[in-house]
């Protein structure tokens, strides 16, 4: 895409979970800006919450039991991400502990960000007001510095993910 300048129409089988996993899997390897702390942060904001991703639903927020409609799409885009953190360890400006926080984050309720399914919900709930964002505890000065790759140098290069097992790690 990138190298012949091409462009892409995405769209899953349903065209909602695994759109946004694969979208931001392609703009992580292809854009270095994504692979900073501001630009993963971006990344999440448009293309999943933004997009609309069932967070609630899929996460089990929304259901008093277990549902056939939860699914961890979140979480195998955020342990995609750590898989090529692990063959490029210099490229990214966050490390694991920023993505483990994020798959916490996601399933403890203790922000707004992820508890709905939708814009809409996130309005009539009013969780702009009534919660606080992860985005807003992530960024604290020393809640950044722990969330902070020391090996990160900044890699215009695009990332091209090796899928060998060899390579997986887990």
């Amino acid at each position: 895409i990138k190298l012949n300048r091409g462009s892409v129409l995405v769209q899953g089988p349903g065209g909602w979970d695994y759109t946004p996993q694969v979208v931001s899997l392609a703009q992580l390897m292809m854009d270095p800006f994504y692979r900073t702390y501001l630009g993963f942060m971006l990344l999440i904001e448009k293309d999943w919450i933004s997009f609309g991703h069932k967070f609630a639903t899929r996460i089990g927020h929304a259901v008093k039991k277990s549902s056939n409609k939860q699914s961890p799409v979140f979480l195998q885009f955020l342990d995609c991400t750590w898989q090529l953190m692990q063959q490029y360890p210099t490229a990214f400006q966050f490390n694991e502990r920023f993505l483990i926080f994020l798959a916490d984050s996601s399933q403890n309720c203790k922000f707004g960000t992820f508890l709905v399914n939708n814009e809409q919900q996130r309005e009539a709930r009013n969780l702009s007001t009534r919660t606080v964002s992860v985005w807003t505890y992530a960024f604290i000065p020393r809640q950044q510095a722990k969330f902070t790759n020391p090996l990160y140098t900044e890699c215009n290069e695009v990332l091209f993910a090796s899928s060998s097992t060899k390579a997986i790690r887990l």
